[in-house]
């Protein structure tokens, strides 16, 4: 995190200290699951020459798949929401709304729809607010250099994040019945 702003009163060793037991506390204690789906885009396009969709498309629709998963064994339906980001945002709608209603590879459309409530993306701004998108924003790099130490035999995140990445991999990553969380909570597409 960058210590500007209202963040600079962390260049204090003993104020970044406090700061850090608390995010971590407040990391354990909130009841969330974490689903991550990155890519190695050289080995991708290595295995799958031929491909020629969006492959930012490709994870999204990753990530709806572990999404249903994750109700499906909690008997439950949910929403989603994506942060904004400006052109993408009317490709991921449509492409959103596609899914729903061809279903995936392996889910049906009529499946999927059973537990995803909303035919329509929600996308909103960061100015928002939204604790949910400001909690997977903390999240996103950390899980992202986490799975790529995992997978890709990557550096890994270092201090701070590497107890981040602790937290995540014994409690927070979505899991199968057998607790885990490889290809549920944490997917890795070469």
């Amino acid at each position: 995190m960058a210590k500007k702003g209202c963040f600079s009163c962390l260049e204090d060793p003993e104020r970044e200290k406090a700061w850090n037991a608390h995010c971590l506390r407040l990391y354990r204690q909130a009841d969330y699951r974490v689903i991550t789906a990155s890519v190695d885009k050289i080995g991708f396009y290595f295995k799958y020459p031929k491909w020629n969709d969006d492959i930012y498309f490709l994870l999204v629709k990753t990530l709806l798949e572990r999404y249903f998963f994750l109700l499906q064994s909690e008997g439950a339906t949910g929403d989603v929401l994506a942060e904004q980001r400006g052109k993408s945002d009317k490709r991921l709608k449509l492409k959103f709304r596609e899914t729903l209603d061809n279903g995936t590879g392996f889910i049906s459309a009529k499946d999927l729809n059973k537990h995803i409530t909303s035919k329509e993306i929600k996308v909103k701004p960061e100015s928002d607010d939204i604790a949910g998108l400001q909690l997977a924003d903390l999240l996103a790099a950390t899980s992202f250099s986490h799975c790529h130490k995992i997978y890709a035999k990557g550096r890994g995140p270092l201090g701070f994040s590497s107890e981040v990445a602790d937290i995540l991999e014994t409690e927070k990553y979505h899991r199968d019945n057998r607790g885990n969380p490889n290809k549920y909570g944490r997917v890795w597409r070469p």
